[in-house]
């Protein structure tokens, strides 16, 4: 058995393992490379019919290897609102509320998850949850796995986002300063500015926009003191940050 396969049946066992003691489960999920899949959620200890607030913290051990992109609901089951933010390249934040119906099909899928297979530095994803809560009760981690391959020679296939430096940098007083930036594929796109401290103090929706370079021009309040600040560029393509210094 080489390394590789040690490995991966190494974390097999280990996401079959982890949903005999969690009441929360991810399962294994194979995809090619380039196409879409969907990584099923377990949650067998919910009743139904009724509504359902889902949150989680949502880590993969690999982001080049699955793109998270939207939650889908069983049949018999809908979801009512949805929040998946990227706190950071392999971490997101999630919240759901479900309506599970009376009539539910699925048993104890709870929803799925579904991403792209990417072909990046490995072909293993590890899909973790945390910090899980329903309603007001708590529940244990649960993990689960994703696999690509490829047909033929493996070909890189990496979601990216770029962002150049902002000019001018540092910001003049009462002046603007313009960012450039490129996305792989047509996205919703904003920016959003951090103090020091981590505060986020402005957000700049964008809104859709097509695949290619964009610029965007930002002009700071006045009442924004000098200082270093976090300018993080969001899109379904991944996140991509900058430091902008405002000089008054």
């Amino acid at each position: 058995m080489t390394r590789s396969s040690f490995c991966l049946a190494f974390l097999l066992l280990f996401a079959i393992a982890g949903r005999a003691r969690a009441q929360f489960a991810i399962d294994t999920a194979f995809g090619l490379v380039g196409k879409q899949l969907r990584v099923v959620v377990h949650a067998p200890t919910i009743p139904r019919p009724g509504s359902v607030s889902f949150a989680a913290t949502m880590q993969l051990s690999n982001p080049t290897v699955f793109f998270p992109i939207r939650f889908i609901a069983p049949a018999g089951d809908s979801i009512v609102s949805v929040e998946m933010k990227q706190v950071k390249d392999s971490i997101y934040r999630i919240g759901l509320t479900i309506n599970r119906g009376a009539a539910g099909t699925a048993g104890d899928t709870l929803v799925s998850l579904e991403g792209e297979a990417l072909a990046g530095s490995d072909s293993v994803c590890v899909i973790t949850l945390r910090n899980i809560t329903v309603g007001s009760d708590s529940f244990p981690a649960g993990m689960g796995v994703v696999i690509t391959r490829s047909i033929g020679p493996p070909l890189p296939y990496v979601r990216f986002a770029i962002l150049e430096q902002n000019y001018p940098n540092p910001v003049p007083y009462n002046g603007s300063t313009t960012w450039a930036y490129r996305i792989d594929k047509r996205s919703d796109v904003s920016f959003h500015f951090f103090d020091l401290l981590g505060k986020e103090i402005y957000v700049a929706q964008l809104g859709d926009q097509p695949i290619g370079p964009h610029t965007y021009v930002y002009t700071p309040p006045l009442t924004l003191p000098s200082g270093a600040y976090l300018v993080r560029l969001v899109t379904n393509s991944g996140s991509a940050d900058k430091v902008m210094h405002i000089l008054r």
